[in-house]
């Protein structure tokens, strides 16, 4: 069974790399276009199969995402809270120059501290591996996950066995989609693609 992990399309904050987490941005004209591009190739690759459920970060712009993909296929959307983006405190709405040059931000990167008035990569992780592993158990056909970049990531990184401090050595694009593989019989993950557009 595949799982098509979506990064939602870009929003007005990420063109200006100002840092969301849990704020409630809404897409930008650029990001409407990537979640349309989005769709149709993902109705390419759904066209002989049975029709997808999709799952959504109840986020507003992974919303809109998933909202144009599931009208695309002639599927629901259904929000899973635990696919939010990493809760980032202090650190949302701020440019990511300023963020990536404080010290709080050094130790964070590499260590499981939280954010300032925010949540760990590590407690972003659990709740991500937990909320894939409970779909991936619920579901006996293909699927699709529309969430953000540290969720990806944070998958990624569990199916490679990776530390989570590796979570910046690859990019998860705005409207990419990062396909896995779920063998049910062996419980087992792999990735198949990573930041496809």
């Amino acid at each position: 069974m595949n799982i098509y992990l979506v990064r939602h399309g870009e929003t007005s904050w990420n063109e200006q790399g100002l840092w969301q987490g849990s704020n409630d941005i809404p897409l930008n004209e650029l990001g409407l276009q990537q979640a349309q591009e989005t769709s149709e190739r993902l109705c390419a690759k759904m066209s002989t199969k049975a029709t997808p459920k999709v799952y959504s970060s109840h986020l507003l712009r992974a919303m809109e995402t998933a909202n144009l993909i599931a009208s695309s296929l002639g599927s629901e959307v259904i929000a899973n809270y635990e696919l939010r983006e990493i809760e980032l405190g202090n650190w949302e709405g701020k440019h990511e120059d300023i963020i990536t040059a404080s010290k709080e931000y050094k130790v964070w990167a590499i260590g499981e501290e939280c954010a300032p008035g925010g949540e760990s990569k590590r407690q972003a992780y659990s709740r991500a591996i937990m909320a894939l592993r409970d779909m991936a158990k619920a579901e006996s056909h293909d699927f699709i996950v529309v969430t953000h970049t540290m969720i990806v990531r944070m998958i990624v990184c569990h199916i490679l066995s990776s530390p989570i401090s590796d979570w910046n050595t690859f990019a998860i694009d705005n409207g990419a989609v990062t396909t896995i593989n779920y063998d049910k019989e062996g419980d087992k993950f792999k990735i198949i693609t990573l930041n496809e557009k």
